[in-house]
């Protein structure tokens, strides 16, 4: 896998925390729709 690398500016911790938690969703719903793509993949095959 390749390096992931994210620069964030922050002015404070809970900004800091929104921007994590936005990620982990974004990451989430990724995961999601590779899931989908992946069961679509095994059903057209």
């Amino acid at each position: 896998m390749e390096e992931l690398q994210v620069e964030i500016e922050f002015k404070n911790i809970d900004e800091l925390k929104k921007l994590l938690q936005s990620a982990i969703n974004q990451i989430e719903q990724l995961e999601g729709t590779l899931d989908k793509i992946s069961k679509f993949k095994i059903q057209v095959v």
